[in-house]
């Protein structure tokens, strides 16, 4: 049995997989921010708190939080340069999830609001490329 009926969807509309690795882009450029600002400000927090334990805490989870966010871009360019672009059901599947995803983001962590043109994009990104959701 041909497996291209569960994983083969219609093409994207032309073009909208770039919203995707836009997306993706972005995510890489947040990465890159967010892992090197402890090195480059490393008394960035001093503000908030006198502990130096707190403040090792908050740079490490920056970084940390820099390469999941570097390689979450990565992931995104390479979905929707290849498989996204040839129609792939589950790439497109994978990137429904990335609205919740924003959402849950901007309402839990404190820089939310930087997150508004990822939440944007991606709903851009999946309207535009199906406008029926519905076969």
């Amino acid at each position: 049995m041909n497996g291209s009926h569960y994983t083969s969807f219609p093409p994207p509309k032309a073009g909208t997989w770039w919203i995707f690795a836009l997306v993706g882009l972005l995510f890489i450029v947040y990465g890159i921010y967010a892992f090197t600002l402890p090195h480059l400000q490393p008394s960035h927090w001093a503000d908030i708190t006198s502990s130096e334990g707190t403040v090792q805490y908050i740079a490490d989870n920056f970084r940390w939080t820099g390469m999941l966010s570097f390689m979450f871009g990565l992931l995104t360019i390479a979905t929707s340069t290849g498989p996204f672009r040839q129609g792939q059901r589950w790439a497109w599947y994978s990137f429904l999830s990335f609205p919740p995803f924003f959402v849950f983001v901007i309402f839990f962590t404190w820089p939310g609001l930087m997150w508004s043109p990822l939440l944007i994009g991606s709903i851009i990104g999946l309207l535009l490329s199906r406008p029926t959701l519905v076969r």
